[in-house]
């Protein structure tokens, strides 16, 4: 149940991204990236393809880190938090595929 919040925000940012395309630029990969930090200008980094390909991977390193935790915090999964967490690489993996073309 732990991570129901996470799969449901997840669900969210996917639903946000379907009805909002990214705006495509032609220095995509030759501009640095910005965090703004005006919330009124969310949206607008929002848009770019990078920040959610970066919002996408940190997902995903998240989950891989659920998946094979070593070392003294172990955190025990139960059945439905692995399927949770199965649900939520399948969200992230599926987006980057769109978004990478591959």
């Amino acid at each position: 149940m732990r991570l129901k919040k996470v799969e449901y925000t997840l669900k969210e940012v996917d639903t946000y991204f379907s009805a909002h395309p990214a705006k495509e630029t032609s220095d995509y990969y030759s501009h640095p990236l910005k965090f703004l930090k005006n919330y009124n200008l969310l949206a607008l980094q929002l848009g770019d393809p990078f920040f959610r390909k970066i919002i996408m991977l940190q997902t995903l390193i998240f989950t891989f880190s659920l998946n094979n935790q070593t070392g003294k915090s172990v955190i025990a999964l139960g059945e439905h938090e692995k399927k949770v967490i199965f649900e939520i690489e399948g969200i992230a993996s599926n987006y980057l595929k769109n978004l990478c073309g591959d």
